[in-house]
């Protein structure tokens, strides 16, 4: 895609938020369950971010998909 047309879908984008945020927002909701601030509310565009487990995680997943493989068959 060209970057003009992701900068418009990033503003087409904005727009959509900023009305959904403000619909969501009104008085007959729960303060307690709403949004912290705008920026927090639908992240799309920034990117991820993603802790890789480690070894030790990893190897025990490893382990129980093997042990669940062999209970299916």
């Amino acid at each position: 895609m060209s970057k003009g047309y992701e900068d418009l879908q990033k503003e087409e984008w904005k727009k959509v938020k900023f009305i959904a945020y403000h619909s969501l927002i009104g008085p007959h909701r729960e303060p307690k369950s709403l949004p912290k601030s705008f920026d927090d509310f639908l992240k799309l565009f920034e990117p991820k971010k993603v802790k890789k487990a480690d070894s030790v995680s990893r190897q025990k997943l490893l382990e129980q998909y093997k042990a669940f493989q062999n209970v299916t068959k």
